[in-house]
């Protein structure tokens, strides 16, 4: 029974594909989308409405990330979309949904619904500009590059900001409450459960910047976070981090574009009787690189250096350090890239797997590619293949995956 709806499914999702492929005829205005990155949307007034309708059919070699024994499913992903814009005499309002309906063909356990909403306003004073954004997620997916759990929670990100431009000088000073909290009560380790890992982080943030060419400026940031561990439990103990960054930003030669920043971070921890509670204090950097080799082909570098809350054993975090690179070429209505990375995570103190006492370190890889072509502003195809590897000072962490996916997406 599971081989035939299986086989249906993916039946199902091609035609659906073929369809979005023949409708035709909507109206638009410009809403930015990567699937319909041309999209317009429908204008009624002075409100511009958009929506989209895409659909997956994906083929995991490996979707419990398992080091051996690996089990293969075909992931069918049905993801509608809408929202919409308002311009109020130089001012936006904006909202937005999307549901993403995942159903697995062979392990059916694994189906859930994933919800999006955000929201934005700006209001546009003289010498002025607030902003205010909420991004709230309800989701089950894997919480990092480190858990290979698929794992039931909420996000909320609220940030509100002020900024204003001086001359040849830029102010913005924001605040933002981020949520995280976990929807399930499993055990982790000892017993430590998901639950006890929820969390909501207070953080203000200063920018400066000095534009010493048109397009390119010095930037210096000055961030002040407490992350508050709210169950009030003692395993995860809170801790408040100070963060100073510096770099560059904007487009400093005529193909090269950039917005890097390096620094350092402190982040101290309170005492608890099961999580590792050192401190941190290290370098901290991050930062994107765009080289327009020809109007046609680009380069595309990533790079991160920090910290990320874990949920590994009684670690309270584990550090990343990545590198990524992508190339894109474009021709007709065609899209082609290729892309890959290498990161490096490594945790705070020993752990011990397998009879192997000794700290987690694990290299993770990533290599694809990926087609799209855009029949129409409404309407378009990809398909992509994705290689990602683990490979751990701990053997039973390692884990290898081939991802497939087939898109079809129509929208306006």
């Amino acid at each position: 029974m599971k081989k035939k709806r299986n086989f249906k499914g993916v039946i199902i999702s091609l035609v659906f594909t073929l369809c979005l492929l023949l409708m035709q005829g909507l109206l638009y205005a410009e809403i930015i989308s990567n699937e319909l990155p041309k999209r317009e949307g429908l204008k009624v007034g002075d409100v511009i409405f958009h929506s989209a309708l895409k659909t997956e059919v994906q083929f995991d070699s490996n979707i419990y990330l398992s080091p051996n024994g690996e089990k293969d499913d075909i992931i069918t992903v049905i993801n509608p979309s809408f929202g919409f814009k308002i311009p109020l005499r130089g001012n936006n309002l904006s909202l937005e949904y999307d549901a993403a309906i995942n159903r697995f063909g062979r392990f059916t356990e694994n189906d859930h619904i994933d919800h999006r909403i955000q929201a934005d306003a700006e209001i546009n004073l003289t010498d002025y500009k607030i902003s205010i954004t909420d991004l709230y997620n309800r989701l089950t997916d894997r919480a990092g590059t480190e858990d290979v759990n698929r794992t039931k929670r909420q996000t909320n990100i609220f940030r509100t900001g002020i900024s204003t431009e001086r001359d040849q000088l830029r102010f913005d000073l924001s605040y933002s409450n981020l949520l995280e909290q976990f929807l399930t009560s499993d055990i982790f380790f000892s017993t430590w459960t998901y639950k006890d890992k929820s969390n909501m982080t207070h953080l203000i943030d200063l920018e400066g910047s000095y534009r010493f060419q048109p397009k390119t400026s010095l930037v210096w940031e000055n961030a002040v976070g407490y992350v508050d561990y709210y169950n009030d439990n003692d395993f995860s103990p809170n801790s408040y981090y100070i963060e100073s960054l510096a770099g560059i930003k904007g487009e400093w030669y005529s193909k090269v574009t950039t917005d890097v920043r390096a620094g350092a971070r402190f982040q101290e921890y309170k005492s608890s009787p099961l999580a590792n509670d050192e401190n941190y204090c290290n370098l901290e950097a991050r930062g994107t690189l765009d080289y327009a080799l020809t109007p046609e082909d680009a380069l595309n570098l990533r790079l991160a250096k920090t910290i990320y809350p874990s949920t590994y054993q009684d670690m309270n975090y584990y550090t990343v350090n990545m590198l990524g690179l992508n190339y894109s070429h474009k021709f007709y209505k065609t899209l082609v890239s290729l892309f890959g990375s290498v990161q490096y995570n490594t945790y705070p103190k020993d752990s011990t797997e397998g009879g192997i006492v000794d700290k987690r370190k694990d290299w993770l890889y990533s290599s694809g590619c990926s087609w799209r072509y855009d029949i129409r502003k409404w309407v378009s195809v990809e398909a992509k293949y994705e290689y990602l590897k683990r490979d751990s000072r701990f053997s039973n962490l390692d884990y290898a995956e081939h991802l497939t996916t087939l898109t079809g997406t129509v929208g306006f």
